[in-house]
């Protein structure tokens, strides 16, 4: 029993002197110690999308670690986009921003969704029949800002399609005056 506890013992300090003797995260062997960093504040700069970045070196003797965090500058988001713009009567609008980013060295483009013209209202609009004439609208625009004034240009009327032709009758069959 002795025996077995002096042999833990042995195992427990080759352990710890082998703890003490590890590499410092860059595979030299020494002392391995807490690293002393060398911060460097936002020494990568926030583009349009990243945040900063602050970099560090370790200052202990020997020791050739790394280090990175987060800086102090959010990221700083695109510029130069067009503004949302609604649509007219007449013209298509845009739901969002859009525009290349002007910021030197992105080449981000935003593209918005297309809001097309939404049309006259209460312009009065006649659908032509097979009979009847009708018309593309008369009337002036009720939309705000609007001055479009409607004067009805004319759609003929349209016409039967697929009549059969009229024709006589005979000894043998009917005729028919009308389609």
């Amino acid at each position: 029993m002795k025996n077995a506890v002096k042999f833990v013992g042995i195992i427990a300090f080759a352990a710890v002197i082998g703890f003490l003797f590890t590499a410092c995260n860059d595979g030299n062997p020494k002392p391995c110690i807490a690293h002393d960093w060398d911060w460097t504040l936002d020494s990568i700069e926030a583009t349009c999308t990243v945040k900063s970045k602050d970099t560090a070196t370790c200052k202990n003797v020997g020791c050739t670690a790394t280090n990175q965090r987060d800086g102090s500058m959010d990221a700083l988001g695109h510029e130069g986009s067009i503004s949302a713009f609604a649509a007219t009567c007449t013209t298509d609008g845009n739901s969002e921003l859009s525009g290349t980013c002007t910021r030197i060295g992105c080449d981000h483009v935003v593209v918005g969704i297309v809001i097309y013209a939404i049309g006259h209202e209460g312009v009065n609009a006649v659908t032509a029949t097979c009979t009847e004439d009708g018309n593309e609208g008369i009337g002036s625009c009720t939309r705000a800002g609007c001055d479009h004034v409607a004067v009805g240009t004319v759609i003929p009327a349209l016409e039967h399609e697929g009549l059969i032709p009229a024709f006589d009758a005979t000894c043998t069959t009917a005729g028919n005056s009308e389609a």
